[in-house]
């Protein structure tokens, strides 16, 4: 089978993570090679429930997620969840089922928990499954890093934005992550000047790539000249490869598109940059 698409990453790079529980081995080894087909890393599997027990009590193999049929010998169908939660409230569970009503649905959700695979089941639905549950703990997990990151940064940053509207946002998003704001400029000129007064007050600068008095290649040049290890961060409407290719070889340590900006996307470029 071609495996054309490929299931996200987590934050570090590495595949995530599952564990399989099922008493049928063929089931297991079906679910094994459409799970590792899509780029994902199946890392165990049981057969029965006593031996799944032993495995998630014990913290002896680590996974993200365990897909487990409720309706097995040994398991107490949605019971299960709340006991899988005892012994390890990070895992993420999948469960699969051969059918469920509405009421079991009911209850799963206020379980906390949301993603069935039906039997019998497509590889595509197996894939839209895991992609959702892969998507919602990235973001869960970012969320978590946010808060983490926030409390422990303490960078000094300037924005170079002519939108008064953008600038309040970049501000807001800054300040959220303990970025201390020690400048906003509308434009190149009153940049450089802030950056040469501030030397040593200045950590990051945030800029627009459209300025109104100098091209955004010269204004980068002028502030690195300045301050040698400088990070400069580049906004703008534009994702042309080719600018971003330039804005990167003049020395910007990251670029954010305005068309899909987002918090997390700045956490995410901040988080490269000043990664400790």
């Amino acid at each position: 089978m071609n495996y054309h698409k490929k299931l996200s990453r987590r934050e570090d790079g590495n595949k995530y993570s599952f564990y399989i529980i099922d008493e049928s081995n063929e089931l297991v080894n079906n679910l094994t090679e459409i799970i590792s087909g899509y780029g994902g890393e199946v890392v165990g599997s049981s057969t029965t429930a006593a031996d799944a027990q032993n495995i998630i009590n014990q913290g002896s193999v680590e996974f993200n997620f365990v897909i487990i049929d409720i309706f097995m010998p040994g398991i107490d169908d949605l019971n299960v969840i709340p006991q899988i939660k005892d012994m390890n409230k990070d895992i993420q569970i999948i469960m699969v089922c051969e059918s469920i009503d509405a009421t079991a649905l009911k209850e799963s959700f206020m379980l906390g928990e949301k993603y069935f695979i039906t039997k019998p089941y497509a590889a595509d639905q197996i894939f839209n499954i895991l992609q959702e549950a892969c998507d919602d703990l990235r973001n869960e997990q970012e969320d978590a890093a946010m808060l983490i990151w926030n409390k422990s940064k303490a960078v000094n940053a300037m924005i170079v934005e002519d939108s008064r509207l953008t600038t309040k946002l970049l501000t807001a998003h800054l300040e959220w992550f303990a970025c201390n704001v020690v400048a906003s400029t509308c434009c190149g000129k009153e940049a450089i000047y802030e950056l040469n007064k501030q030397t040593n007050g200045i950590d990051l600068i945030v800029m627009g790539l459209v300025q109104q008095d100098m091209k955004y290649d010269r204004l980068i040049n002028e502030l690195i000249s300045i301050k040698p290890d400088i990070v400069i961060v580049v906004i703008s409407a534009t994702e042309k490869k080719e600018v971003i290719d330039e804005v990167s070889l003049l020395g910007a340590k990251g670029f954010i598109s305005k068309t899909d900006f987002s918090q997390k996307k700045l956490y995410r470029v901040l988080k490269k940059i000043f990664p400790n």
